[in-house]
């Protein structure tokens, strides 16, 4: 059996402001609502995630790891 993480924790027994009794509270130690908004489900559209720029380089060999589609590339780029 694969044991799997949940990444959020519901606690019972809390109060509310203008609830009577007690309610259920989740604590998310993901950022779920991004990640569901990023691929789409729920009714989102699918957003492509914003590349970012790497701060300007001084050395003559810098090695990168790139990702494109699944696949994942690395290597030395040298400086000319």
């Amino acid at each position: 059996m694969q044991e799997r993480i949940a990444h959020i924790l519901l606690i019972s027994e809390n109060q509310a402001y203008a609830v009577n009794g007690n309610v259920d509270m989740d604590i998310c130690y993901k950022d779920f609502p991004n990640i569901i908004k990023g691929k789409g489900l729920n009714g989102f559209s699918k957003t492509e995630p914003t590349p970012t720029l790497a701060p300007d380089v001084q050395e003559s060999n810098v090695t990168v790891t790139v990702q494109i589609g699944k696949g994942s590339y690395k290597g030395t780029l040298k400086k000319l």
